[in-house]
């Protein structure tokens, strides 16, 4: 049953579990999302005798405005003072909070501001001090956060409002790579961004953080206190998603200085943006020892800090066929696509053929270290995607490999070659620059007599193809063979 509550300038709706005398659990939703997002981790707190109350930000569900004439201010400032309010007006004095996404960035804020009201803090999702439009930002989360620069558009507000549902569903596939959500799930949590104010609130928060759009100076001070990034009085947890596609691991890293009690982070490998649906488990076994004052059972099984649980890097997870790139593919579904798709497409021949440096065109994918290539050369189950890797790629260029009983192999001309060569065979094609890297990338990783016959076959096309192919980028070729 939604019930409500008002603040100074919103009716907040908002469900409550459990009994009323019991320890308050209050969990705070992010975006695109709803206080809907915490249903599998209530039962269980219900179970160990906490109260649960989940509120639907200003904007989402329920929740409306009390004055028409209120400025639809998305500040996180004002998000903020919502819930502070909120809290005061249930009477019930301080309580635990969750958050995450937007609701971990209001329990840090309401940490920093009133830490008498929280008796602990779990987030999720976010890391401390991230607010500040002047914060630096690596190129990888810059990409990530693509969504955010488009909202800062016209177009982007436009392009929100006419499919509100289509656009966040797309955020979700792209934020948790590996997590196959059911249609009913995303469905009924999509109806709480019918409320009228959603779109208004959304753009404005993230035009907002970056200094785009003007501050509602009804919060100045309290905006000013938080640009600052006081440091946290009260006891924190934080999980972040190791295949979070939203924010990375990178945001939350390194905050520890900004807390003055007990802090502790975890990175849960394979999971993306939305932890709690994604690894429920996870996060009900992380709010229980916090606000039980355990001793962290979570150590037992991930890392705290920058660590990681799983042996397997990224790119072993991935070509393992456990876990998906950035743009939420599996392995298998890159070998799915058509032929126009892998001319186009620019950020998976990183994912393909790794190598030891980091790429100029897509500084996101992953690096191999020694552990990773000594890997290659061990697993077969590796090797056998890498040579599936490489005949799409041969295919995508007009060629075949032929694989003898005696382990000989031969890559040569197929008779599809006299039409796709016009894709890729004149000069200064970005091709040859994929070449350059699947040969050396099949040299490192241990299957060098592979690279050895696409060479020779590349040699051919060399000479019958004068002029078509430079000698700077044969000599590149050639180079990619050797050390």
């Amino acid at each position: 049953m939604i019930q409500y509550i008002k603040t100074s300038r919103l009716n907040i709706a908002y469900h409550s579990y459990g009994e009323i005398d019991s320890p308050t659990i209050i969990l705070l939703h992010g975006w695109p999302d709803d206080a809907l997002t915490w249903n599998a981790i209530i039962p269980a707190l219900l179970n160990a005798n906490y109260r649960c109350i989940t509120p639907y930000l200003r904007g989402f569900g329920l929740t409306h405005f009390l004055d028409s004439q209120t400025l639809r201010s998305g500040q996180l400032a004002a998000l903020s003072q919502d819930i502070i309010e909120f809290i005061e007006a249930l009477k019930i004095g301080s309580v635990h909070l969750v958050g995450h996404d937007w609701g971990a960035r209001i329990g840090y804020n309401i940490a920093a501001l009133r830490p008498d009201l929280l008796h602990t803090l779990t987030t999720l999702s976010v890391g401390y001090g991230t607010n500040n439009p002047d914060q630096e930002l690596s190129f990888s989360q810059v990409q990530q956060y693509w969504y955010q620069w488009f909202f800062a558009t016209e177009r982007g507000r436009k392009t929100l409002a006419a499919d509100r549902s289509d656009f966040t569903r797309q955020l979700w596939k792209f934020w948790c790579p590996s997590w196959r959500f059911s249609d009913a799930e995303f469905q009924t949590t999509a109806k709480s961004f019918a409320n009228p104010d959603w779109v208004d609130i959304t753009i404005d928060s993230y035009r907002n953080r970056w200094g785009i759009s003007p501050n509602d100076s009804h919060y100045d001070t309290i905006h000013q206190k938080l640009m600052t990034a006081p440091k946290i009085n009260v006891p924190t947890t934080v999980l972040h998603g190791g295949a979070d596609g939203a924010t990375l691991p990178e945001t939350s890293a390194n905050k520890e200085q900004f807390f003055l009690k007990d802090y502790q982070r975890f990175v849960i490998p394979e999971v993306g943006h939305f932890i709690q649906r994604e690894a429920p488990q996870i996060v009900i076994e992380a709010v229980l020892d916090r606000v039980q004052s355990k001793k962290y059972n979570l150590i037992i099984k991930y890392v705290d800090n920058n660590k990681s649980m799983s042996k397997d890097s990224t790119i072993i997870q991935f070509y393992s066929g456990k876990s998906a790139y950035v743009r939420g593919r599996m392995l298998q579904d890159i070998w799915q696509q058509n032929y126009e798709w892998l001319e186009k497409t620019h950020d998976y021949i990183q994912w393909l053929f790794p190598l030891t440096e980091r790429s100029r065109f897509n500084p996101n994918a992953p690096i191999l270290t020694d552990d990773d290539i000594q890997s290659f050369h061990n697993r077969e189950d590796l090797k056998r995607n890498l040579v599936t890797s490489l005949k799409l790629m041969l295919g995508f260029y007009g060629l075949s490999c032929q694989e003898s009983k005696d382990g000989a192999i031969k890559i040569k001309i197929d008779q599809s070659f006299a039409e796709r060569k016009k894709v890729w065979v004149h000069w200064g094609n970005h091709n040859h620059l994929r070449i350059t890297r699947i040969l050396r990338s099949l040299h490192l990783l241990g299957l060098e007599i592979y690279a050895q016959a696409f060479f020779r076959c590349l040699e051919e096309i060399y000479n019958l193809e004068k002029g078509e192919i430079t000698k700077l980028t044969f000599s590149h070729w050639q180079d990619a063979l050797s050390g």
